[in-house]
């Protein structure tokens, strides 16, 4: 039946997919008993069709299904990972419309103006690049008028996909908060960018609840919610130094203060910036180094809405972000490594390797090293280190 739903749509559509494997294992499970998945972190079986038509000049659609099993955690899912229509009513203008994936700034791994979901269980247990970004129902104007094009994107809010408690010692406490009633209205963004003297340049402003969860105390407990964010930011993107240089930054402030707060780390009104440098080291080797700075708007809000105890953060945190890759026999082998390093001491170590052995064929391992105190940011998954294996086959 599946064969043969397969076979009369592909006469209407083009459908392309993959078949995969992949598991992680913690590296040390002694100690991961709050865990239901303590030693085999992933194991999960996944498969996904992409369906994509073009009906005339105007009007075209996609379809991205995708159905798998995690043995580890016993979970099983049937989702529509994408869905939507494209519609270009001029060769200046068009409107996409259904759950789709966006992708906005100009840093990797690190995110200033890249205000939509991410999947970090996935990035910490070797789901892949790929699976990094989080699909979202919105509404996506485009247009092109001259040297400026302007994008314009009103859609639901959804939360970053956190690292999964059941295999995530560092998840523990933060699942045991109780949700609190959130405002319903729809995230809305405005991007206005150009091009001018070699270099790409935008702007962005937006108003969205906060992809990441706030933890606070209250009379009934330990609560979180996601507060509304209003965002202005800015980027630019050019050739310097036999290389490329992005630079990145953006102010956001929170609409309301919470007290008692026990994520350290929720800064609520906050300025971002992000300086990155990238340029080929030798034949098919590429290197990169990225400087994220990131302070609160008002250090003294901030001091006083932690909870008595809480270490606070330092004035400034920094994150530095270093990524070598290559690729060798005609790109069938690739490897690298990436860390990224916070001022605070703590670090994640990220190997990667991948062989394709043959047309459609792919085999990827890495490992996922945390390092730090328990309370920073990396440090805290520590426990959670993990490697990881996956096997994909793509037709």
């Amino acid at each position: 039946m599946f064969a043969a739903t397969v076979l009369s749509t592909s006469a209407l559509a083009q459908v392309t997919g993959f078949v995969q494997f992949r598991q992680a294992q913690r590296l040390d499970s002694s100690d991961c008993q709050a865990v239901s998945a303590c030693s085999t972190m992933v194991q999960e079986a996944l498969g996904e069709l992409l369906l994509e038509k073009r009906l005339n000049d105007h009007w075209s659609g996609s379809l991205r299904v995708e159905a798998g099993y995690d043995n580890a955690v016993s979970d099983d899912r049937l989702l529509v990972r994408e869905a939507f229509v494209d519609w270009a009513p001029t060769s200046t203008a068009s409107v996409k419309l259904g759950r789709q994936v966006l992708t906005w700034g100009v840093s990797d791994y690190l995110y200033v103006n890249d205000i939509f979901p991410k999947n970090y269980d996935s990035f910490f247990t070797g789901g892949g690049f790929d699976r990094m970004k989080v699909p979202v129902d919105a509404a996506r104007f485009q247009w092109h008028a001259g040297a400026v094009d302007v994008e314009a994107v009103g859609g639901r809010s959804k939360a970053d996909t956190a690292p999964d408690v059941r295999r995530f010692s560092a998840m523990t406490m933060p699942s045991m908060a109780v949700a609190v009633d959130e405002d319903d209205r729809a995230d809305l963004a405005l991007k206005v960018s150009g091009h001018t003297g070699g270099w790409d340049l935008a702007g962005y402003a937006a108003s969205f609840r906060s992809r990441e969860q706030r933890q606070f105390m209250d009379g009934s407990g330990l609560r979180v919610d996601r507060p509304r964010l209003r965002h202005l930011g800015a980027s630019a993107t050019g050739n310097a130094a036999g290389g490329l240089l992005w630079l990145e930054g953006a102010i956001r402030d929170a609409g309301d203060e919470r007290p008692l707060t026990v994520n350290r780390h929720f800064l609520g009104s906050s300025a971002k910036l992000i300086a990155g440098y990238s340029r080929e080291i030798g034949t098919d080797l590429t290197a990169s180094a990225q400087l994220q700075l990131e302070a609160a708007t008002s250090r003294q809000r901030y001091l006083d809405s932690l909870a008595p105890g809480l270490r606070p953060l330092k004035p400034v945190s920094s994150t530095v972000h270093l990524r070598v890759h290559g690729s060798w026999m005609n790109q069938t082998l690739n490897g690298g490594a990436q860390v990224f390093l916070g001022n605070e001491g703590d670090s994640h170590f990220n190997p990667f390797v991948s062989w394709s052995p043959a047309d459609g064929w792919t085999v990827e391992g890495g490992a996922n090293l945390f390092n730090g105190r328990s309370d920073t940011r990396y440090g805290a998954f520590q426990d959670d280190s993990n490697v990881y294996v996956l096997g994909r086959y793509s037709f």
